[in-house]
């Protein structure tokens, strides 16, 4: 096919170094912009990552230090039920990261609150927090809320 007419074979000129540049162009800056896109949102996602693991290592730091400030106290030292429930009802009122505080004597049983002949003494949280001073379980899900839960565990040292 032949063109004649020169405002024809200027007019495909025009379209061939107009669009050809434009296309490969565009090709080449929607390819590179989706290679900086994925690189910048996994940069924003490990940041994130960073911070958050910033505040959960924070706050595991707080709660293992509530734990032995609460192991400290005179009303948990005593080991007297009397002095013991109101003082982790009050705990348990101002700290409400807790669902539960339970105080054990070195037999494994609870000295305050649900007393009962069961012994914790076979526990892995009580075993390690007597031969190590503390225990911090793995979070698990609570059964009925599905809430993540660690176990924390003190000894409480006598004076």
């Amino acid at each position: 096919m032949k063109i004649h007419s020169l405002q024809t074979k200027f007019a495909l000129l025009f379209l061939i170094f107009f669009f050809i540049p434009f296309g490969l162009l565009t090709f080449l800056s929607v390819s590179m912009s989706k290679g900086m896109l994925g690189q910048s949102t996994i940069s924003h996602l490990q940041n994130l990552v960073e911070v958050k693991k910033m505040a959960i290592d924070q706050w595991l730091k707080e709660r293992i230090g509530d734990g032995k400030a609460i192991s400290e106290s005179q009303e948990i030292k005593s080991l007297d039920p009397m002095r013991i429930e109101p003082y982790l009802t009050l705990v348990k009122q101002f700290y409400r990261a807790y669902r539960e505080l339970w105080v054990v004597n070195l037999k494994g049983r609870r000295v305050a609150e649900n007393i009962s002949d069961f012994s914790y003494e076979q526990e892995d949280w009580f075993q390690e927090a007597i031969n190590k001073g503390l225990f911090i379980s793995s979070p698990k899900f609570h059964k009925p809320s599905l809430q993540p839960t660690i176990a924390i565990s003190v000894i409480i040292k006598d004076r």
